[in-house]
C-alpha cells in the first residue's frame, strides 16, 4: 500500500480541507442517527395511537368544506392542525365526488407521513360525500416556518408560552 506524503492522512482525504472532512464526517454520523431512529419507528407508528378527530359531517362538497375537515387533523409531532401548519398546499374537487389534495411534509424524513395520509383519507370519506380522496406528496417544495398561518403562529406561541 502506498504511504501518503503528508503523514497520517489517508490518500482519499489528502485533497480535502479539514472543514470539508469535518462536514463529511458530521453528515455520515447524522445519516447513521437518522437511520437508527427510523429503524426504531415501526413499533411506534400505529394508527390507534392517534386521537380520533371530531365527527363533523359535511354534505356539501366545496374546497372550503374540505379545508374545514383538514383543520381537525393535527400534525402528531407539532400538535398544530395541518392547514395552519402550511402542509396543505392545494385542494381540488371534481363533480364526480373526488378530492385531490397536495401535501408537503415538514421534513423529507417525516416519520408519520404515511399515517397522516391514511388519517386524512379516512376522515374526509367518513365526514363528507367524497367518494375518493387522492393525496399527492410534493417532495420538491421544502416546508419552512414561514408557511405557518397567522392563526397557527398564535396557537404555537400559546403552546410554547404555556409550557
Amino acid at each position: 500500500m502506498k504511504q501518503p506524503k503528508n503523514g497520517n492522512n489517508p490518500t482519499f482525504l489528502k485533497k480535502l480541507s479539514p472543514a470539508r472532512i469535518f462536514i463529511r464526517v458530521g453528515l455520515i454520523i447524522l445519516l447513521c442517527l437518522i437511520g437508527f431512529y427510523l429503524h426504531k419507528l415501526p413499533n411506534t407508528r400505529k394508527i390507534k395511537d392517534f386521537k380520533p378527530v371530531k365527527n363533523t359531517i359535511i354534505k356539501a362538497v366545496e374546497a372550503g368544506d374540505i379545508l374545514t375537515l383538514l383543520k381537525e387533523i393535527k400534525d402528531p409531532e407539532i400538535g398544530l392542525n395541518i392547514v395552519d401548519l402550511g402542509l396543505v398546499r392545494k385542494v381540488n374537487l371534481n363533480k364526480s365526488g373526488e378530492a385531490y389534495i397536495t401535501l408537503i411534509p415538514t421534513s423529507p424524513f417525516c416519520p408519520f407521513l404515511d399515517i397522516l395520509v391514511l388519517e386524512i383519507k379516512e376522515h374526509i370519506k367518513k365526514a363528507s360525500d367524497i367518494k375518493r380522496v387522492e393525496i399527492n406528496i410534493d417532495w420538491k417544495t421544502p416546508w419552512h416556518p414561514g408557511m405557518v398561518s397567522q392563526e397557527g403562529r398564535k396557537k404555537l406561541e400559546k403552546l410554547f408560552n404555556d409550557s
